[in-house]
């Protein structure tokens, strides 16, 4: 049942009816006051009037006089009140202060019924009792209406307290009423300006790990029983929200066990869109031919499914929804926000916003707010008409519209709120009018949260904090709260003198903070105690407990700059040597010899235990030592002593970390000269020189990576090279190999390269082209037999085969193992990964193209190939990295990171300053495929039937059969279905595909855009489907059927929209007169054997304002006409002259034999 009389005066008022109990009378009347049978109160003056539901069906009426004070009874009363603005604000803070009480009885007023014949009361009803049941159900309501608000014990005495001192002059006005903050205030007519200058990459500045811990601590600073509910409500309250916040980072966002199917990488722009009035809020999604709307949770589900939404691959737009929704996740985890009490068209709701007091909260927020331009808030009333969300609020508002929703998820999900709880459920999702909850009820819940939002104070209190060592003393200030114009503070004693009409507002909010620092009360009251002292001892309670808790309450603090980073003693290490190290070579002989003896950091000094303890011996509190406060107590330098005495050990690997990032948790370390001096000798950048035979001249940038992997397998790291596609990977690792080789390395223990299988055939082509005097078997296919591999250098494999021949390949002894395109590995838990990490190996280097920023758990997978156990354990990795790096954006950590793992990492990038200078214009790689056994009988049978028509032609007809020979088997290579025109398209009949879709799925991984060229427009067709159904985008694709605007757009589009990043174009419509420097990469699905064609197209890429290096790509098949096609333009200086115009022509001009030889199928295939 409801309690009436929550507070002590609406208690005091209650005591009329106590020891009175006619026939069960009371609790009947409590009932009757919950169940809602009182149907009106009127309240004039001292007179009540009401009726109230009873056995009869008319409602009785009820009367109830209160005696009304004398005139001089409330002159004294209203003297008491105006001469002492403390018990003013107290009563505008809607309590009643004791010290009116006591007043009012020394002057024998008698604010509270002594009993119920205090009253004049009536009832209609037939009962002879007085008061009766009906009677008792109004005076508890009434009693419920003083408990949220005082005055009205007043008033119903006929002394309206504001009233008549606003007849004195006393400006109360303002502070007597709670101003409810309206929806409305958040949008302005006008739409956002784009702001294209900003550049989205101004968000990797967002460090969501600063943002401290809260917990409840903040919340709990409200006020424990506010009288608009029945139990504790702060209680309630911080148990619902700690449930929220414990459970909302693995929270999933069920859509009643829907799961979202939207292709958001797809999407242009996303606009939030309220439709009922800020209570609903969806997404609205622009694609590029339809306009969708999903909720908010819809658009959540996406954002946590971390296993497919690749940040890397969406618009702008998404992405800055996407940080929106880890930080609004993250605050509501730390407990980093704040209930604010709404209101639209007499619809109230909490929406929880960013703690903006927090200095690190409201940092975020502003970087958040420079991508305004970025994202849309619109509203859309009855009338359809819209509003957008104003700039200055943008962030704040956006952070709240998704911070509410995920509070409310979690708690609709867990039941844990009866709906019948009209106060509790307000603050998590649902809204209310003024029919259902009584207005004073919204009134009283702002009047509680004002305490916590001081951004609407007109004043901001400041306490000014001297140091006069070890004494120090604590001054109260005002200032006025303006973003326009900022004035000095001034001390409140002036205040008072010069801003007396503002003096009721201030005096209001620091009654309000003075539960959480009483010596605001004297101050207040006392003209002669303005200034507060404490001796040093005291001081560390006030400062490092009182102030956090006043800035969170809009106090602002003025404190010496000496006071500002109290330094706390915390444990370091020195690192030495425990034994001697003039044999050490590598970094594992180092850390077998590395020992650590506890230190503690003191700032930038670091003292041993014994020191430290004479330093500090008898100090407690704030301390001064060599012009530092250091914070000194018993409970920190207990456990300080504790870990410092304790047998912790570091691993091996662990020291190597402290050793790389130099510092040991945050502190920095003391590293003995000797371990310094063999550093020094592991990093020396003594050039290493290049193996002779090798047949190429290396880059600048590409030099630095051989010298790096050599040094790094002489010191017994393992490298992880992840140069951007296109810069030489595999010529720096052959370089490697063949150094290995001519130091007489590989003769005992070889080299195993493990490849995807579509890059078999390039490794083999690239090792005969840079370094012909390496050996190598290619150990694939059915027919694989490893007795083969004798003297032979390297054993060139695939996955799969590793796979399954593990167990046969760890019978050889391996020097090095370098596996290609180490993502194949990203997935610890997958049978191929954990065969390719049991092979062993002395040195291991692993090559790949994708950035590590985009999933550092998929690395510290590849980091356990090459280092083994250097990173720890994958739970131990994402929780000192992982998360804190991509899900919390830990600069901190990602320093760390970079740190401990930059001796095993090379990652060069085409638009690096570094190498930028080092690169061509354009850079051609052949990429050369095997052809499927569908395409290889295909191609032999075409083959054998074509040049029996050949061999019997001549002249004209004969030309005619060999270009169409050639199509034909051009088109096989392409796939079978292109030539056969029927069957299959499935993109496994292709070995060119599979290349084509390797490159693909690595260029999108880079976030970079190509053109792929084709000959044939039914090629581009057949690429357009296979393509979208592979990397589920959709390739934009250009040829002679389209019209000239058709055209126009295709390229505006690719020239224009992220997300286009595939752009097919059939090579005679593609190759004249299109500017497409938007491409950063071009591939040559098919080649036209004429050099100057292929130029041609390829310059739609490379062209005058095009900022990127441009990667070419050649497909080719290897064995069949394409390969000896293309070594016959290469070798041939003659053919290089050939034009434009003159096309394929010349293969006409080949003899019988020259065409047996062209076209024939190599045998190793």
């Amino acid at each position: 049942m409801a309690k009436y009389g929550k507070t002590y005066w609406g208690a005091q008022f209650l005591n009329a009816l106590e020891n009175i109990d006619f026939s069960n009378r009371l609790p009947r009347g409590r009932s009757y006051a919950s169940n809602g049978s009182v149907r009106s109160i009127t309240i004039d003056k001292n007179k009540i009037e009401a009726k109230v539901i009873g056995s009869r069906p008319n409602p009785y009426d009820i009367d109830i006089i209160v005696p009304e004070f004398t005139e001089n009874q409330k002159l004294q009363l209203l003297d008491a009140i105006q001469s002492n603005p403390t018990i003013l604000a107290t009563l505008l803070n809607r309590q009643l202060p004791e010290d009116l009480l006591q007043i009012a009885l020394n002057k024998g007023v008698q604010i509270f019924p002594r009993e119920w014949k205090d009253f004049s009361m009536n009832c209609s009803c037939p009962d002879w009792a007085v008061p009766c049941k009906h009677l008792a159900a109004v005076i508890y309501l009434i009693a419920n209406e003083i408990d949220l608000n005082p005055f009205k014990v007043l008033e119903l005495h006929g002394l309206d307290v504001i009233k008549e001192l606003t007849k004195q002059g006393v400006e109360i006005e303002n502070s007597a009423s709670e101003k409810i903050e309206s929806w409305d205030e958040f949008f302005t007519k006008k739409p956002s300006e784009l702001l294209e200058s900003i550049s989205i990459g101004g968000l990797d500045e967002l460090d969501f790990t600063v943002i401290p811990k809260y917990d409840d601590k903040f919340l709990n600073l409200l006020s424990p029983n506010p009288p608009f509910y029945e139990k504790n409500f702060k209680s309630e309250l911080l148990t619902h929200f700690k449930y929220v916040s414990k459970n909302v980072s693995k929270h999933s966002f069920n859509l009643h066990g829907k799961k979202t199917t939207i292709d958001i990488q797809n999407c242009i722009k996303a606009t939030i869109v309220s439709n009922k009035i800020g209570e609903e809020f969806l997404v609205e999604l622009v694609f590029e031919y339809q306009v969708i709307r999903i909720s908010l949770i819809a658009l959540f589900q996406i954002f946590n499914d971390t296993e497919n939404f690749k940040l890397s691959q969406v618009s702008d737009s998404i992405k800055v929804l996407y940080y929106y929704f880890l930080f609004a996740k993250k605050i509501v985890e730390q407990g980093a926000v704040i209930p604010q009490l709404i209101v639209f068209n007499d619809t109230y709701q909490i929406h929880w916003l960013p703690l903006l007091q927090d200095a690190s909260v409201k940092l975020q927020v502003e970087i958040l707010n420079r991508y305004f331009s970025y994202i849309n808030i619109i509203q859309e009333n009855g009338k359809k008409l819209t509003y957008y969300s104003n700039q200055e609020q943008f962030s704040v508002m956006l952070s709240s519209i998704f911070t509410t929703k995920i509070v409310d998820d979690i708690i609709s999900q867990s039941s844990k709120i009866p709906r019948y709880d009209p106060v509790l459920s307000l603050f998590f999702g649902v809204s209310y009018t003024l029919k259902q909850i009584n207005k004073e009820i919204f009134n009283a819940i702002q009047l509680w949260l004002n305490k916590i939002h001081s951004h609407k104070r007109l004043y901001i209190p400041v306490l000014e904090v001297a140091e006069n060592y070890p004494e120090f003393s604590v001054g109260l200030q005002i200032r006025t709260n303006s973003k326009d114009k900022i004035e000095a503070p001034i001390p409140f004693h002036q205040f008072k003198k010069k801003h007396k009409s503002q003096l009721l507002s201030v005096t209001k909010d620091l009654v309000q903070l003075q539960e959480h620092f009483p010596e605001f009360n004297t101050i207040l009251n006392n003209d002669d105690k303005q200034i507060i002292s404490y001796k040093s001892d005291k001081f560390a309670n006030f400062l490092l407990q009182i102030i956090p808790v006043l800035n969170l309450l809009g106090v602002e603090i003025l404190i010496p700059k000496s006071l500002k980073s109290i330094i706390k003693p915390a444990a370091s290490l020195k690192v030495k040597s425990n034994g001697p190290i003039a044999g050490v070579k590598t970094y594992m002989d180092l850390s077998s010899l590395l020992n650590f003896e506890w230190q503690v950091a003191v700032g930038d000094e670091l003292l041993s235990e014994k020191e430290f303890i004479k330093l500090v011996k008898g100090m407690d509190g704030i301390v001064k030592i060599k012009d530092h406060f250091i914070h000194v107590s018993k409970e920190e330098l207990d456990k300080l002593l504790k870990h410092l005495q304790s047998d912790n050990k570091l691993s091996k690997h662990q020291m190597l970390q402290v050793l790389f990032a130099n510092e040991y948790q945050g502190e920095k370390i003391e590293i003995s000269e000797e371990i310094q001096k063999i550093l020094r000798q592991f990093n020396n950048s003594n050039p290493i020189p290049l193996p002779i035979g090798l047949q190429g001249q290396l880059r600048p940038y590409q030099l630095r990576g051989f010298e790096w992997m050599y040094k790094n397998s002489k010191i017994g790291f393992g490298s992880i090279l992840a140069d951007d596609m296109g810069l030489g990977k595999t010529l720096q690792t052959i370089a490697i190999l063949l150094k290995l080789k001519e130091e007489q390395i590989l003769k005992t223990q070889k080299a195993l390269v493990i490849v995807p299988t579509t890059l078999l055939t390039n490794w083999g082509k690239e090792m005969q082209k840079f370094a012909p005097g390496l050996t190598y078997l290619i150990y694939h296919g059915n027919k694989r037999n490893i007795n083969e591999f004798i003297d032979k250098d390297i054993l060139l494999t695939s996955y799969g085969t590793a796979r399954s021949d593990a167990e046969v390949l760890n019978k050889h002894k391996w020097q090095i193992l370098i596996i290609d395109e180490a993502q194949n590995i990203k997935n610890h838990n997958t049978d191929q990964t954990k065969a390719i990490k049991s092979i062993h190996s002395n040195v291991k280097i692993a090559l790949s193209g994708t950035p590590v920023e985009n999933r550092l758990s998929e690395y510290w997978s590849i980091f356990d190939f090459t280092n083994k156990g250097y990173l720890g354990s994958i739970k131990n990795f994402n929780d000192e990295f992982t998360k804190p790096i991509t899900i919390e954006r830990s600069h901190k950590q990602l320093d760390v990171f970079k740190k401990i793992t930059s001796p095993f990492i090379m990652r060069r990038m085409k638009s690096d300053k570094s190498i930028i200078s080092d690169l061509p214009d354009k850079i051609e790689n052949n990429q050369y495929s095997i052809l499927t056994k569908q395409q290889a009988a295909l191609y032999e049978s075409t083959v054998k039937s074509a040049m029996k028509i050949i061999e019997s032609s001549e002249g004209i007809e004969r030309k005619g059969m060999v270009l169409k020979m050639m199509i034909a088997l051009k088109q096989i290579g392409n796939h079978p279905y292109q030539y056969l025109k029927t069957g299959s398209n499935s993109p496994e009949l292709s070995g060119k595909l599979s290349v084509l879709f390797e490159l693909l799925h690595a260029i999108i991984d880079n976030n970079e855009k190509t053109l792929i060229f084709t000959q044939y427009k039914e090629m581009g067709d057949l690429l357009q489907i296979l393509i979208r159904d592979e990397l589920k985008t959709e390739p934009l694709f250009l040829h002679g059927s389209l019209t000239r605007q058709q055209r126009e757009k295709l390229v505006e589009d690719f020239q224009t929209k992220a997300h286009r990043k595939i752009f097919i174009l059939s090579l005679k419509a593609g190759g004249t007169g299109l500017n497409l420097t938007q491409a950063q990469n071009v591939i040559h699905y098919d080649l036209w054997w004429n050099p100057a064609v292929e130029t041609q197209a390829t310059d739609r890429a490379y062209r005058i304002g095009q900022k990127n290096k441009v990667i070419v790509h050649r497909l080719i098949n290897k064995g069949t006409l394409e390969e000896r096609i293309d070594e016959m333009i290469r070798d041939k200086k003659d053919l290089a002259n050939l034009t434009v115009s003159s096309g394929e022509k010349w293969l006409g001009e080949l003899s019988n034999k020259e065409l047996k030889d062209l076209v024939r199928l190599s045998n190793d295939l």
